[in-house]
């Protein structure tokens, strides 16, 4: 599911930066003001949502949301994404 997401967001123009390896893989999704960490869990899609668009940020996300889907990921995402 990941990887469809990634080439949506990136056919949309999002820059998409995968992370991590093995079951801690997950996709990062920067914007210029807000950014979103999308992993996935079995048939569930977890989606962190960032008041940062700074990678390095320690702050804790502001809202996370559990998808069923991959359009569900996606809208979220974008409707989320500055």
């Amino acid at each position: 599911m990941l990887e469809e997401i990634k080439k949506v967001l990136l056919d949309k123009r999002y820059q998409v930066y995968p992370r991590g390896e093995g079951k801690s893989r997950f996709l990062f999704v920067k914007g210029a003001r807000t950014s979103a960490e999308i992993s996935e869990d079995d048939d569930t899609l977890w989606v962190e949502f960032w008041a940062s668009s700074n990678e390095e940020n320690d702050d804790a996300p502001v809202k996370s949301k559990t998808c069923k889907t991959v359009n569900e990921t996606i809208k979220a995402v974008c409707a989320w994404i500055r």
